[in-house]
C-alpha cells in the first residue's frame, strides 16, 4: 500500500525483454539504499516488486499483464518515473491518500494550462463507464501521484498541481497527448458496486429491512 506522495524522481537505466516480462533498471537515491529485494515499490504508480539490487540501481521484472494495462511498456532508456516505497504501518501521520499500486486504466492528457512556470491544471481524458469513480475534491492517483479533483465530465477529469508538487514529481515534463497511469480512490470503487449492486436487485423486503423500513 501506499500514500500517492512521491520521495524521489528515478531514471530508467536499462530495459531488458524477456520472453513473458521485462526487466527495468531504475537509477535510485536514498531509495536504493533503502530497499530490500522483495520490497514493493511504486514506479509511476504501479506497484513492482524489487527482484535485485546493485550499487544505486533497482531491478524489477514486469509480467506481461502489467505491461499491458499500464505505461510501463512505453518507457524508454533515461526516462525519468516517480517512485515511492511501500507504506509502513509504522510510520506516523498518513499524507495523501491510500493507494494499492494496482493501475485501473491508462488516461491521455488532453489539455494543459499552465500558470506560468509555476502551476498547471491538467485535463485527462478517462473511460466514460469510470466517471462514477471521481468526484470534486476526491482523490485520484495519477502516475502515483496522490492528486485532488477539481473537476469532472463525461470522460474527463481536472487536476490542479502546485509548484512543489511539479517539481518533486514527471508531471512537469508532461505534454499533450502523454498517457498516464490512473488508479482511482478505493473507496470509491466499493461504493460504485455498493451501489451497482442495489440497483441490479431493486427495492425488496431484504433492502427495506437493511436500511430499517420494516
Amino acid at each position: 500500500m501506499f500514500t500517492g506522495i512521491i520521495r524521489e524522481i528515478g531514471k530508467i537505466e536499462s530495459i531488458s525483454p524477456k520472453r513473458h516480462t521485462k526487466r527495468l533498471s531504475v537509477k535510485a537515491g536514498l531509495l536504493s539504499k533503502d530497499a530490500k529485494i522483495g520490497d514493493s515499490v511504486s514506479v509511476e504508480g504501479a506497484c513492482l516488486t524489487v527482484s535485485a539490487k546493485s550499487k544505486d540501481l533497482l531491478h524489477f521484472d514486469v509480467m506481461s499483464e502489467t505491461l499491458k494495462g499500464t505505461t510501463l511498456d512505453l518507457l524508454k532508456k533515461r526516462d525519468r518515473v516517480n517512485l515511492e516505497p511501500a507504506l509502513k504501518l509504522s510510520e506516523g501521520d498518513l499524507s495523501g491518500h491510500l493507494v494499492s499500486g494496482h493501475i485501473d486504466e491508462i488516461g491521455v492528457i488532453k489539455g494543459i494550462l499552465r500558470g506560468g512556470r509555476e502551476t498547471a491544471k491538467f485535463t485527462i481524458k478517462i473511460d466514460p463507464k469510470n466517471n462514477l469513480l471521481l468526484v470534486n475534491k476526491g482523490s485520484v492517483a495519477v502516475n502515483g501521484i496522490s492528486l485532488t479533483v477539481n473537476e469532472t465530465g463525461r470522460d474527463y477529469f481536472v487536476i490542479n498541481m502546485i509548484p512543489h508538487s511539479l517539481k518533486e514529481t514527471t508531471m512537469e515534463t508532461k505534454r499533450v497527448g502523454d498517457r498516464v497511469n490512473i488508479e482511482y480512490d478505493v473507496m470509491g470503487k466499493y461504493v460504485a458496486k455498493h451501489s451497482h449492486i442495489k440497483t441490479q436487485k431493486g427495492v425488496d423486503e431484504t433492502l427495506l429491512k437493511e436500511y430499517g423500513f420494516m
